[in-house]
C-alpha cells in the first residue's frame, strides 16, 4: 500500500469519523444540559404547586370564617 493510498484513505474516512465523534460530544453534552433544566424545572414545578396548595387553604379557611367574600 503507497502513502498516496493511505492518505486517500484517511481524508475519505478519516473526515466523516471526525465529524461522527463532533456530533456524538456536542449531543452528549447537550443532553446533559437539558437533564439539569428539566431538574430545574421539576425544582419550580414542585415550588409552585406546593405554593398554591397552601395558597388554596389558607383562602378555604377564610371563607370558612366569613373573611372573604364572592364579588
Amino acid at each position: 500500500m503507497s502513502m498516496d493510498t493511505i492518505i486517500q484513505l484517511i481524508n475519505g474516512v478519516g473526515f466523516p469519523i471526525a465529524v461522527s465523534i463532533a456530533l456524538f460530544y456536542q449531543n452528549t453534552k447537550q443532553d446533559e444540559r437539558y437533564q439539569e433544566l428539566t431538574k430545574d424545572l421539576q425544582e419550580v414545578i414542585n415550588t409552585n404547586t406546593k405554593t398554591l396548595s397552601e395558597l388554596n387553604a389558607n383562602l378555604t379557611n377564610a371563607n370558612k370564617k366569613g373573611g372573604v367574600t364572592n364579588g
